[in-house]
């Protein structure tokens, strides 16, 4: 199966290849846990037909072909926006 990293970008990128190969080295199902950004990881390597759900723990959960830029974007304002 081909492989499509296009949903991670920068360091993310290098992130999702080595969540791929150990998806890849798994025999059976597995279920994938993303903490902030690595919610953008599982979002992508959760289309592995080996992938059984995804956990999001305080972490970015983007529709499809959605950026980090763009969910940042249209998150809900909090005390802590104002210093970022």
């Amino acid at each position: 199966m081909k492989k499509d990293f296009r949903g991670c970008i920068g360091i993310a990128v290098a992130v999702c290849i080595i969540t791929q190969r150990a998806i890849d080295q798994v025999k059976g199902k597995v279920i994938l846990v993303g903490h902030s950004l690595g919610g953008m990881v599982i979002s992508q390597a959760g289309n592995d037909p080996k992938v059984l759900g995804l956990v999001y723990l305080a972490a970015y959960g983007p529709d499809a072909g959605e950026s980090l830029l763009v969910v940042a974007a249209n998150a809900a304002k909090t005390q802590l926006t104002k210093y970022l």
